[in-house]
């Protein structure tokens, strides 16, 4: 079997013009919230536009300082030559009551996908397939007054392709009011 490539790809001005980092708002939501699943080679190259909830079910909005999230898809290799992606959202907040502490917890042990906005205006899905779990904690408290003491969270996944792309009826501002909207 011969797999090749089926288009290409450009460089504007605006391409030039990108940069790095995601908004300070991201979202999760529970896989076995969806009422179909995600199957992302499916997907292939379209726009994903709106979230399959079960009934009172939702996303769950995370809040960080500036510049604290990220997330990136790395290409994996087998020795038998198969590829994969490795699907990593980092969350970094201040968690600073029981409940909260609470909310940490469950996401080291929940299976969830996360939807975030790039610095570019982008909406980028990570781990819709197979979900992402917690893979690495880190709650320091510091040991001087300059210390950096906010809590890091990685959620780590693999998935059968890169990233996908959400957008509601191809508007930013819908895409966003979406999201808020189908948020505790």
């Amino acid at each position: 079997m011969a797999c090749g490539i089926t288009a290409g790809i450009t460089v504007t001005c605006a391409d030039l013009r990108r940069v790095g980092g995601v908004k300070q708002t991201l979202w999760l939501g529970n896989l076995s919230d969806l009422a179909t699943p995600f199957d992302p080679v499916a997907i292939g190259s379209n726009y994903v536009q709106s979230l399959p909830f079960t009934v009172y079910k939702s996303l769950y909005k995370i809040q960080g300082p500036k510049f604290a999230h990220s997330a990136d898809c790395k290409m994996l290799l087998s020795d038998a030559g198969s590829v994969s992606f490795q699907h990593t959202v980092t969350i970094r907040v201040f968690n600073d009551t029981p409940n909260e502490d609470n909310v940490l917890q469950d996401l080291t042990v929940a299976e969830m996908f996360a939807i975030v906005q790039t610095n570019n205006q982008e909406f980028l899905m990570y781990g819709i397939g197979n979900g992402m779990r917690g893979t690495e904690a880190d709650l320091p408290t510091g040991k001087k007054m300059g210390d950096d003491p906010i809590t890091t969270l990685t959620l780590t996944g693999v998935e059968k392709t890169v990233y996908k792309r959400f957008l509601v009826n191809n508007d930013m501002n819908q895409t966003l009011n979406y999201l808020n909207a189908a948020s505790n």
